[in-house]
């Protein structure tokens, strides 16, 4: 079959936990039949590319771990021929500057392989999130994605960020990389959301996103799913209408579309009584038109939005000053018997400062 993947110097090997695996090098004419599942990041930029190239051609690269999803194979001598669709779990950035390396002819890449047996999609998802976690670079953006296999909650929002209803439709980064028209990156996305729903799951707040995920879950279940979507909704529809969110071409102008800005906002709301009708996210046009005249221009505003750390908490006592402003009755009214946790305590609620740099290997 042509989309067979051939394996030199074959052995196989058994794991610590009994998995029995084959251990070898990878034909490199075998290289363009490997496969991509979704889970994986997309290709990145020629820079990293051609970084790889270079070290292939200096010298070696580190094994990339695949999975076949079935078990038929062929030996002939110390040669391995893999029978079934043969999926990369790490390495594509490896595998993609091999290719490249081939296709114009400067040098034959040495790949040395791991191979799983029998392995599924589900399989391979957690085995790419196993291995990446302990990459810090990685952008948990991607993470994020691939959760939504796993939680209900992040497949509603995602399937969200794509309705053409929705202020930020095709706009948020589900990738390693923003690219060019989107405005927002997931981790800011899923942490707003969490953090105006603080009042109702404390955790929802978390920056860590191995609680915020499970909290936005357990949060979908209690409010309902249709509820939860409205919710995110209404916020996002009420920051396009105080500030404008359709009409930004770049985000780098758009001081309300910065992470301690978002969260600030998201602050006000979960804090304060009068956003909500029960557990439903309610905004009045006379608040928006307030929220809405809040100086985001000002320079003191703009560089507290592109800060980390306490800005967030001094954009939100900022917020509710100036929404007070002028009114000697109909102030927020804060909740009773709640001191919601500070931002900044689980991490820096700016996502300007997320390291998008790949990892040294890919």
């Amino acid at each position: 079959m042509t989309d067979t993947v051939n394996v030199f110097h074959a052995a196989l090997d058994e794991t610590s936990t009994g998995e029995i695996i084959l251990l070898g090098v990878i034909d490199p004419e075998s290289l363009s039949h490997l496969k991509v599942a979704e889970y994986q990041r997309e290709v990145l930029n020629s820079k990293t590319v051609n970084a790889l190239a270079r070290a292939m051609e200096s010298g070696t690269v580190p094994d990339i771990e695949l999975g076949m999803r079935g078990s038929d194979f062929e030996v002939a001598g110390s040669n391995v021929t893999l029978g079934d669709d043969v999926y990369i779990i790490d390495g594509l950035q490896r595998v993609t500057a091999a290719i490249q390396l081939m296709e114009r002819g400067d040098h034959t890449p040495h790949i040395g392989g791991v191979i799983h047996f029998d392995t599924t999609e589900e399989w391979e998802r957690e085995r790419f999130r196993i291995l990446n976690m302990e990459r810090t670079r990685l952008s948990p953006n991607v993470l994020l994605r691939n959760m939504r296999h796993d939680y209900a909650v992040m497949e509603s929002l995602h399937n969200l960020s794509s309705d053409k209803s929705f202020v930020l439709c095709n706009r948020i980064t589900w990738e390693q990389r923003m690219k060019k028209g989107e405005l927002m990156r997931a981790t800011t996305f899923v942490r707003v959301i969490g953090t105006m729903h603080m009042h109702l799951e404390a955790s929802a707040a978390s920056g860590d996103i191995r609680v915020l995920v499970p909290a936005l879950q357990t949060l979908q279940g209690t409010v309902g799913r249709n509820k939860f979507r409205d919710n995110v909704r209404t916020f996002f529809d009420a920051l396009d209408q105080a500030f404008g969110v359709r009409v930004i071409t770049y985000k780098e102008g758009a001081t309300h579309m910065h992470g301690s800005f978002l969260l600030a906002l998201a602050k006000v709301f979960a804090y304060h009584e009068d956003f909500w009708r029960g557990d439903r996210l309610f905004v009045e046009r006379p608040l928006i038109r307030k929220i809405g005249s809040f100086p985001v221009s000002d320079t003191y505003v703009a560089q507290l939005a592109n800060a980390a750390g306490k800005s967030s908490d001094i954009l939100f006592t900022l917020l509710v000053e100036h929404i007070n402003k002028g009114k000697r009755t109909k102030r927020l009214t804060p909740r009773v018997a709640y001191a919601p946790p500070p931002i900044d305590a689980f991490g820096s609620p700016s996502d300007e400062d997320e390291d998008d740099d790949e990892e040294g290997v890919a």
